[in-house]
């Protein structure tokens, strides 16, 4: 499992929701750079030491964040108030990707844990 995986998982979106989860994972990778990704329980997954911290994927009606914590979701003051979300995933808009704010947010949480 490698970057060309996530690569050809990526493939498959098309358009703006495409380039917000190219965008979003991009920001991941600016926040921890020595991050590795692969597919993990099907989706893109990016680690460190080891240890899942986020994954992202794209959906019909929205794309996901996942911070690998069911925890992380209620750390971080009014996060539910502005998306959409399950006890295990962030849902955020098609078109647009993560704001950079919330991405660091979510990983600075995560790796808090």
């Amino acid at each position: 499992m490698s970057v060309k995986e996530v690569d050809i998982f990526l493939s498959k979106y098309s358009g703006e929701q495409r380039a917000a989860l190219e965008a979003t994972r991009a920001e991941i990778l600016k926040v921890v750079p020595n991050a590795t990704q692969k597919i993990h329980y099907g989706i893109p997954t990016f680690f460190v030491d080891g240890k899942a911290f986020a994954g992202i994927s794209g959906g019909k009606k929205f794309n996901s964040y996942y911070p690998y914590s069911g925890r992380v979701l209620d750390i971080i003051p009014g996060l539910r108030d502005k998306y959409s979300s399950t006890k295990a995933a962030l849902h955020f808009d098609l078109t647009k990707p993560l704001p950079k704010t919330v991405i660091r947010q979510l990983i600075k949480a995560t790796r808090s844990l």
